[in-house]
């Protein structure tokens, strides 16, 4: 694959804007890639007699700018705009499975149910082309803030967490059944207009059921085969919307889920789904002003985890100095939108955190000791908790696990499975 810019772009492509020379020189030193793929934005009509689709290079410089690179469809060249690569990025290429199906299109349906869908969704969105998302609220501001498209009309129902257990399950369970009656008119609304090839749906059973029924391929990215958030006579609604839920996946070209194992049928596991590791975590921590053992509390995306900012308040107090003790809110309790946060979570020592299975998957992958705290009554955060040893009453044992925990051996830096679900979703795109 040759690569070509500067004037060699504008020579060979016939292009005549100054794009390029605008950028700062200054710049090109502090370039951290983010992936090392490049992403496509758009596939643009033949230029010059040839098709070509346009793909970004993001990286982290003040001004967040982008490089552009044009990639023609033979894939035999790739012109770009921006700052040279220079030698460290000689060895990048276009892995295989960027390299069919460039001209056709995906639309991405991300859960707005806290922020874990969405920092996952980016991870795969990095590795892939022509990619567009459909999600709400934070989530919508996170896939933007990296550069992707997004739509944002969703809105769902907030959870009723009370001292750290769940509230009227049934009543929020009707509530999402209602709002799932919503998001199938808008996710059909959206595949009609955006027309794409693919559909693919982190846990949005309401896009797969609309793509499906439109005759649009549709993969599924899950965690979750079933519910069980109900018994009674609701339980009996929620088994029957878990059997619906089984037959949508029987119909999936794939289901990526994100844990290691066989694959069987439809079904591929693909190992934990996280966001690549951009910098040196010494340099991280100097940026985060991490000089203590550091413990970053986290609650998520939605205002479920103001119990555990509670919890975590006299334990900071004892401890505050012998550490440095970083509290990440989040938007919906009063915080910022923290884009990098896995970037927080690798360079602190400890991570204090809701039973998410993004955040669980996050700090193991990146080899952070965890203490992870479900929401009571939350179904899928009880069996995440419990899978690596937590459970509710741990609650109130927070000072005791954290002593304990802050000195605990960091593991191994284990990433890959974002590729490797960008890989199958890839895969059955070049398919259809």
């Amino acid at each position: 694959m040759e690569w070509l810019g500067g004037d060699d772009l504008r020579r060979k492509a016939g292009r005549h804007d100054t794009e390029a020379d605008r950028l700062d020189d200054k710049l090109r030193s502090h370039i951290t890639y983010f992936p090392a793929i490049p992403t496509s934005r758009r596939f643009t009509e033949p230029h010059g007699g040839r098709p070509y689709t346009i793909y970004d290079i993001r990286y982290t410089v003040p001004q967040r700018q982008h490089i552009r690179c044009h990639i023609y469809q033979d894939s035999k060249t790739v012109l770009k705009d921006g700052p040279d690569y220079g030698k460290a990025n000689d060895s990048r290429k276009i892995p295989r499975y960027l390299q069919t199906g460039m001209d056709k299109s995906i639309l991405f349906f991300t859960s707005p149910i806290g922020l874990g869908h969405a920092s996952r969704d980016a991870a795969i969105g990095m590795h892939m082309a022509n990619v567009r998302f459909l999600t709400g609220g934070p989530a919508a501001r996170m896939l933007s803030e990296y550069g992707f498209e997004v739509d944002d009309p969703y809105t769902p129902p907030a959870f009723d967490v009370r001292n750290g257990r769940l509230q009227k399950a049934a009543v929020w369970l009707a509530k999402y059944y209602l709002y799932y009656k919503r998001c199938r008119k808008i996710a059909g609304r959206a595949i009609r207009r955006h027309g794409p090839d693919l559909v693919v749906s982190d846990e949005d059973f309401a896009a797969i059921s609309a793509a499906q029924s439109m005759g649009i391929p549709a993969v599924l990215v899950t965690d979750i085969l079933e519910s069980h958030f109900t018994a009674g006579l609701m339980g009996m609604m929620e088994r029957k919307m878990n059997r619906s839920m089984q037959t949508m996946m029987d119909r999936c070209h794939a289901v990526i889920i994100p844990e290691t194992g066989t694959d069987e049928g439809n079904i591929r596991r693909v190992g934990p789904v996280v966001r690549e590791i951009t910098r040196d975590r010494a340099l991280l921590r100097q940026d985060f002003g991490m000089c203590k053992k550091t413990i970053l509390v986290t609650v998520g995306g939605t205002d479920a985890g103001a119990f555990l900012l509670e919890a975590m308040k006299p334990v900071s107090e004892q401890m505050s100095e012998e550490t440095d003790i970083i509290t990440v809110s989040g938007p919906t309790l009063g915080g910022e939108l923290v884009r990098d946060l896995h970037q927080m979570i690798y360079a602190a020592d400890l991570v204090v955190s809701l039973a998410g299975r993004s955040t669980i998957d996050e700090a193991a992958s990146y080899g952070t000791p965890g203490i992870f705290i479900p929401i009571s009554g939350h179904f899928e955060q009880e069996d995440n908790a419990h899978r690596v040893g937590y459970d509710k009453t741990d609650i109130n044992r927070l000072y005791e696990l954290v002593r304990s925990k802050l000195h605990s051996p960091r593991g191994k830096v284990s990433t890959g499975g974002a590729q490797r679900a960008a890989a199958v979703i890839q895969s059955i795109l070049s398919d259809v």
